[in-house]
């Protein structure tokens, strides 16, 4: 398809590539430039989202160590019961099981999505040349 007008500012395109583009070479670089900020910007978003996960199960941890969660218990009445039957807490160990699993989901996760960011980085110097041959052409 050939634009006689760039679709970013509307100004008369001359050039053959520039109207199969439907850009004009300035226009193009912005354009360029602006897709590769949105992805950067989805990166983030899920990096911001990883850490406060991070953040939820580390405040899980906590609770589960000092046993807040279920019920209250003095925590030496509750060491000296588990010391006298040698048997640790049910509940406890459940949070404990569970707060595993989402520990090991979360690894799975990051190194997915670790992987993907990796193989993005490792086409971007392709990307680059590509778009300054096309600045240039």
């Amino acid at each position: 398809m050939s634009y006689e007008n760039c679709l970013r500012c509307g100004r008369k395109l001359t050039n053959p590539t520039s109207k199969e583009r439907g850009y004009g070479r300035t226009c193009f670089k912005i354009k360029q430039f602006q897709e590769k900020n949105k992805v950067n910007e989805e990166v983030l978003r899920e990096i911001n989202f990883l850490k406060c996960e991070i953040k939820m199960l580390k405040s899980l941890y906590h609770q589960i160590k000092n046993n807040s969660i279920g019920y209250q218990e003095d925590p030496i009445e509750r060491i000296k019961r588990e010391e006298s039957a040698k048997i640790e807490d049910p509940l406890l160990s459940e949070y404990r099981n569970a707060f595993k699993e989402c520990i090991s989901e979360l690894k799975e996760v990051l190194k997915e999505r670790a992987n993907n960011i990796e193989k993005s980085l490792d086409r971007l110097p392709v990307l680059i040349k590509k778009e300054f041959d096309l600045a240039e052409a």
